[in-house]
């Protein structure tokens, strides 16, 4: 939460004690939160915008204040800011809906974030925000320059869809690694998991990797031991965890997918499965190796 000296509209798990605080009044104080929902492919983003806020929404019409989105690339210095008309919203629920906005065409790519911040766009001079939380600084009538924060959202990270085991976890060529050393694996310095093959196990797998029948086995081969140790990293915290592993794409996408998993009870994975199985079960979804390994046990399959 930035140290402001003023009131700010501000989701409130991020204000502290707000329950000992005489001065705040939760239904005066409103409340702001954003979420968002992708299309199949990712690149389509519909936003919902809660937005409670009677004081605020003055500011707004009254032309003194300015609610926009923000969208930032993770692994470059791309960003997109959209004016949002709350009037020209479609409404759900109470929640206003923006978009859907075209990753492609604004070129942010994934991972990306979303915030919402609304802003003054002219002096206010008598700035107050009822119902804020007194801990929150000074509400007895402040004046705020053009551009001072009065309300934002926390960060909405944007991240690709896990339609295959490839959209987190890359296999790449190391010169320096020889035929007898095991793959190496790095998660800490990418966006994606990156496992390192020697020449001529890289040669296998290039040769391989798009062969109809041999290509699934093989990426499970190299692919699996990853993801066995990402999901386990994501499953079992130990007390040497680096917290900024948390910030990796490849971390937030498994993640979503291990939520999904057991969300889904048709496919018997709990808070007590092994990550050996949770693994198993995304490689089942994402990758299709069953599908491979009933195409090599028939008989008839033909090698192109």
């Amino acid at each position: 939460m930035p140290n402001l000296p003023y009131p700010v509209l501000c989701p409130l798990e991020l204000v502290d004690d707000v329950r000992n605080d005489l001065e705040f009044d939760p239904t005066l104080f409103g409340k702001i939160d954003l979420d968002g929902s992708p299309d199949e492919n990712s690149r389509n983003f519909t936003f919902s915008i809660t937005f409670q806020n009677d004081t605020i929404k003055t500011y707004i019409k009254e032309g003194k204040a300015r609610i926009s989105l923000i969208l930032e690339a993770k692994t470059s210095l791309a960003r997109k800011a959209f004016v949002i008309n709350l009037d020209k919203c479609k409404t759900d629920s109470g929640k206003y809906i923006f978009g859907p906005i075209s990753l492609d065409e604004c070129g942010i790519a994934l991972p990306a974030e979303a915030t919402i911040f609304i802003a003054s766009v002219s002096e206010i001079a008598d700035y107050k925000l009822p119902g804020a939380p007194g801990s929150m600084g000074r509400n007895d009538g402040v004046k705020l320059p053009k551009g001072a924060i009065i309300g934002y959202s926390l960060v909405l990270p944007l991240l690709p869809r896990l339609e295959k085991a490839s959209s987190i976890i890359e296999i790449k060529l190391k010169e320096s690694l020889l035929p007898l050393d095991s793959p190496e694996i790095s998660y800490f310095n990418s966006e994606k998991i990156l496992v390192y093959l020697d020449p001529r196990s890289y040669a296998i797998f290039a040769n391989l990797k798009d062969n109809s029948a041999f290509g699934p086995v093989i990426t499970y081969s190299m692919v699996m031991p990853a993801l066995i140790q990402a999901v386990t990293t994501i499953m079992i915290k130990t007390e040497e965890f680096d917290e900024a592993v948390m910030e990796r794409g490849w971390y937030k996408s498994l993640e979503v997918a291990i939520k999904a998993l057991r969300d889904d009870s048709n496919n018997g994975i709990t808070d007590q499965s092994t990550p050996y199985d949770v693994a198993h079960q995304i490689m089942k979804s994402h990758l299709g190796i069953f599908d491979a390994l009933n195409k090599l046990s028939s008989p008839t399959t033909e090698l192109e």
